[in-house]
Parts: C-alpha cells; structure tokens; sequence
C-alpha cells in the first residue's frame, strides 16, 4: 500500500470532498452544490436511516477489526458491489467480529443505500459513487472490539441468517480468528490446511445457503506472515467456504502483500497462534537457525519454494558479510511409515542439498558449505503417541526441519 496515495478507507477528508463533488444530501436532482465538509457526514446518515428489509438485491458485510488485522484500502470489488446495489435501491446489512466471549454486533440491518423512486434520476448516480466511502466512514472505519481476540465464527452465524438468495456476502478479515469454534491454535496451524479445515468445520458447522463468498484481507496480518502461511490461510479458507455450502469457493485468493502492514491502534489483544517461522539461537561458535520444513519446501519434497529467499536472508547476509564463516546444513525428517530408516535419511539429505544450492547459487563457495541428513535421528521430541501408535502431527510437523549453523559469525 502507499501511503502516499488516496484512500477511501479511513479517510473523512476523502468522503466529505467527494460528497461536495457529488451533491449528496442536497435535494433530489439539485444542481446546486452540495454540503459543506463540516455536515457530509450528516448526508450518509440520512441515507442509512431508511429502511429496506425486501430488497431484492443486497450486500452483508462482515467486518473484522480486531488487532491482527492490517488496515486496508477500500476493495475495489466491495466498492463496485456497493455502487451497484446502491444503483439498484438495495440494502446493507453490517456484522462486526468481536472477541472472546463478546456477541458480534449488527451495526446496521437492511439500511438503504439509496433514495426511493426512479433508478434514472442524476441523484441516484451520484449517491452510488459516494456510498462506498460512506460505508467506510460509517460502518467500518469507528468499528473497536470490547474484548481481546477475535470469534470471526459467530459473526458469520449471524450473518449466515441474514442471506437471502440476492446476497452478496463479503467479509473483511484476515481469517486469523483466536476466539470462540473457530480459534485457530498452535497444534491447527502445525497441520496440512484440509486437515485444519475439516477439524473446524466439524467445531464450527454452518450453512451459506450457496450464495458467493467474497474474503478480503486473507493473509493480511499486522505482523507480516510467511507467503506459505498466507496461502495456508487462503487454502484453509476455501476449505471452509466448501464445507459451509457456498460458492465462489476456488475464487478465494490472497491480497497483493502491502509493504505498510499497520492495525488499528488502541485496540484489544489478539495474539496470532505459532505459525511456522525461522527462528534462531546462539551456538557455540556461531549462529543456528531452525528452518521449519512446512514454509521452505514444496509439499512432501525436497524442492525449495520459489520464495524461500525470504526466509534464508539472514544467514546468506552473515556468510556474505564474513567470507571466514562456514554453513553448516543439516536435514530432519518425522517419523514415516512411508520410508524406512534408510529412506528417511536420504530424504533429509536431499533437503539439505537443496538448501546449500541455494547458497551456493547466492554466490556462497561451495567449499564452505556441509550438508548432512539425519532423518529421524536426533528429534527434538518424540512424534508417535505411545498408547495409540498413532503420530502427533503437532510434534511431527516440527520434526520436519532444516537446520542450518553459520560457524564463526556473530549471533
């Protein structure tokens, strides 16, 4: 996002210069200006007085401004579907998402999003072209949770009895909730996103009545994730919108990253549950980072994503910054009934020469790299329940690693 550049969402300045521009809230086809900055905001209010809880055509928004959420810029599709229900003298129903233990909150039900009579008036034009920035001073922009985390679930049950099949269900989320049935935890994200879905949906059952699903914002937290946790999330969202009978599902797709990534502030806790994620620690001699398996190889492989220069620049700096510093790489594997010892051994070794090619493509010498594949080895904790023989995906998943040791740098 560049902060330079003009928004509609969250900006009061931007609104009441277009409401000017376009005369709301002066008579019906006046051509005599419109309000003065100062009332503009009076102008979406007596719009949204009106009711129409018949409307044919309608939009149900569920917003999500909890504290892990990024601001984000008006959706251009958002704004095109208000604009055309406007046109069509349609409704708005609004759902806030809350946190632990709060009730979401219905900011606004079947409000007007237009003036009644003739669709052909200049009027009606001009009010579709400021609705959108109405909506978002309105009902987006003053929403604050009352308590910490965020139950995106019973928003979405509310919202879930309010669809008629003229609705347009948009959600404004970056589908991190940490409240209520669909809380995602530290042992959820450990898993494969079908499988985390398939768990939710059985804590979390709900029915769409198949109208279209639009999520907006998947992926984009206020601390910066991982391109593979973003489509993790984008792909646990398409499970959801399957299993809860809605359409549009493949469709679901993550936002251009911003380089801006700010929350609102002054807002309630929301702690993100453990993502994979490098992390580090001092060593003796040097510098070891521990790189999960899950956001750095594609699938059960030993392929390197495309992306995982975002995840290996810190120790590509430190080998570049002193050429007296060695790379260590070495290959884990979890537990597999699929490979023998042997099988699992050469896995983990492909793993890590995958790594040091990397390296070595970055322009490290390949003199001062070692790889070595230990499989199942040297666990950091055991994988197979003992009373079942079944694994613990929780533990596994962080079994499946690359461990890479910078010797001679400063941690």
């Amino acid at each position: 996002m560049n902060p330079t550049a003009p928004r509609l969402w969250s900006n009061a300045a931007v609104l009441a210069a277009v409401l000017v521009v376009t005369g709301c809230g002066g008579s019906a086809d006046s051509d005599a200006p419109g309000p003065s900055a100062g009332v503009a905001p009076a102008a979406c209010a007596k719009v949204f007085a009106q009711s129409v809880p018949a409307a044919a055509d309608n939009v149900v928004l569920v917003v999500d401004r909890t504290a892990s959420v990024a601001d984000q810029p008006m959706p251009a599709a958002l704004a095109a579907d208000l604009s055309e229900v406007s046109r069509r003298n349609g409704s708005l129903t609004v759902v806030a998402v809350d946190g632990d233990g709060a009730a979401p909150r219905i900011l606004a039900k079947h409000v007007a999003l237009s003036t009644s009579g003739e669709r052909d008036r200049p009027s009606v034009e001009r009010l579709a072209t400021v609705i959108p920035a109405c909506v978002a001073a309105t009902y987006v922009d003053p929403v604050r949770p009352v308590s910490a985390g965020s139950d995106l679930y019973r928003a979405m049950a509310v919202a879930a009895h309010l669809l008629t099949p003229g609705t347009r269900l948009w959600t404004l989320t970056d589908l991190v909730p940490t409240a209520g049935s669909l809380a995602l935890d530290d042992e959820l994200v450990s898993r494969g996103a079908a499988a985390a879905g398939q768990s939710l949906l059985r804590a979390a059952p709900l029915d769409l009545k198949g109208v279209r699903w639009h999520v907006v914002g998947i992926g984009a937290t206020s601390a910066a994730l991982v391109p593979a946790t973003q489509e993790w999330l984008r792909d646990l969202g398409r499970v959801l919108c399957s299993g809860w009978h809605a359409t549009g599902c493949e469709a679901l797709a993550l936002d251009p990253v911003n380089p801006v990534r700010t929350g609102a502030a002054g807002l309630p806790a929301d702690p993100m549950p453990a993502f994979p994620r490098v992390t580090r620690r001092r060593t003796g001699g040097g510098c070891t980072y521990t790189v999960p398996g899950s956001v750095s190889f594609a699938g059960d492989s030993a392929d390197l994503r495309d992306d995982v220069g975002q995840l290996l620049g810190e120790p590509l700096r430190q080998l570049q910054q002193d050429p007296q510093a060695r790379l260590v790489v070495v290959g884990h594997t979890a537990s597999s009934a699929r490979y023998d010892a042997a099988g699992l051994r050469t896995l983990s070794l492909r793993r890590a020469d995958a790594v040091a090619r990397w390296f070595h493509e970055q322009g490290v010498d390949q003199t001062r790299i070692t790889t070595r594949g230990v499989g199942d080895t040297e666990p950091l904790a055991e994988d197979i329940d003992p009373t079942s023989g079944q694994q613990i995906e929780s533990v596994a998943a962080r079994e499946r690693r690359v461990t890479l040791t910078v010797a001679g740098a400063s941690c």
